[in-house]
């Protein structure tokens, strides 16, 4: 399989998740409002100081991956704001990357193989 990419306007809300194309990585928003990193079935990495807040998790058109509470407060982000066409890779290596548009990694969960 491939790595999935999600574009700006890519979202999910609990108990929902972004995958990559094999399905052994799993980005998920639990039920629990908990952001977290699955890879091959095993929590690999969390969203610092997001448990119990998140909502939604947006791919947004600046370049930002952003987990917003009810209130639509920002409670975790990529940091990558200013990267105008940056995506989101959930890769089958177990990592998450934001690649701005030329294709340069400019955040991670450093998870991969």
């Amino acid at each position: 399989m491939s790595d999935a990419i999600f574009h700006a306007g890519t979202q999910i809300t609990l108990n929902e998740a972004l995958t990559s194309g094999s399905g052994r990585t799993l980005l998920r928003l639990q039920e629990d409002r908990n952001l977290v990193l699955y890879k091959d079935g095993k929590p690999a990495w969390q969203a610092e100081n997001a448990w119990s807040r998140g909502n939604i998790l947006k791919v947004q058109g600046d370049g930002n991956v952003v987990l917003y509470d009810e209130a639509d407060q920002p409670v975790w982000a990529s940091g990558t704001d200013g990267n105008d066409g940056a995506y989101l890779a959930v890769q089958d290596d177990g990592n998450a990357v934001v690649y701005d548009k030329s294709g340069s990694p400019i955040w991670a969960t450093n998870t991969g193989d």
